[in-house]
């Protein structure tokens, strides 16, 4: 991703649709479904915090090598941000690993165990800017324990340490409606929703803003563009129907 004018996101119109920054401690949603540039602005959020000479902390279901091979197909990515210690890269599996967790089978003392090692690795690192992507396993997990408690708790936590935070998780079947059981829009400081749209034989993937506090901001839907030069936002001219 090249770097743009300087702002949270490194996005030259969603800085500009938000005013370019967002407070220390804020927490964010991105969702929607698969492939339609969640993971892309995660990164660049990333990327961005990282040219800040802020410690950036990723966790993910993915292997680190992968993220990494993924992270270098976009202009803006540095990879000593790695060597030095700016952007760091955690599995979930991993961590559930040390505390002897099963990330499918998860009673409540576990999920409590998990919680507390996400918010000691990202103090351990002093991280000032935190993305899990995805969350869709806590959020299974939280759905059937009926733990809606742990989202409020994590929203205190970043607060309290001043963590800029984004949480992503694909949507699809079933899933939207245990999102929308286990996260409240008042959680959250921002949301974005994604959306992968067709008519006939064409698709396209669009953005917009659902919720953003502390900035005017417009409701309008865009279209979303990735390509290892960036990110484009363009303004949706013709609806389309969501698939």
């Amino acid at each position: 991703m090249s770097i743009d004018p300087k702002g949270d996101f490194g996005v030259r119109k969603l800085d500009n649709l938000t005013l370019g920054t967002i407070g220390e401690g804020s927490l964010g949603l991105l969702y929607g479904p698969s492939g339609t540039g969640k993971s892309s602005l995660g990164y660049s959020f990333l990327f961005e915090g990282a040219r800040n000479d802020e410690n950036c902390l990723l966790i993910t279901s993915e292997v680190p090598s992968v993220v990494r091979a993924r992270m270098s197909g976009f202009e803006g990515f540095d990879p000593r941000w790695l060597k030095e210690g700016r952007l760091s890269v955690l599995m979930y599996r991993e961590m559930m690993r040390l505390i002897g967790v099963d990330p499918w089978n998860m009673n409540q003392t576990d999920m409590i165990l998990f919680f507390r090692l996400l918010m000691k690795a990202a103090a351990d690192l002093k991280a000032n800017r935190l993305v899990m992507d995805p969350v869709n396993p806590m959020i299974v997990q939280l759905a059937g324990l009926r733990r809606s408690d742990l989202v409020p708790n994590l929203k205190g936590e970043v607060q309290r340490r001043g963590i800029k935070t984004l949480m992503i998780t694909d949507t699809f079947g079933d899933l939207e409606d245990e999102l929308s059981g286990v996260f409240s829009p008042y959680m959250f400081d921002f949301v974005f929703r994604f959306d992968k749209q067709v008519e006939h034989s064409t698709s396209r993937n669009t953005f917009h803003i659902e919720k953003f506090r502390g900035a005017p901001h417009s409701r309008s839907e865009y279209v979303i563009e990735v390509s290892p030069e960036g990110i484009v936002l363009m303004p949706c001219i013709t609806p389309l129907e969501v698939e």
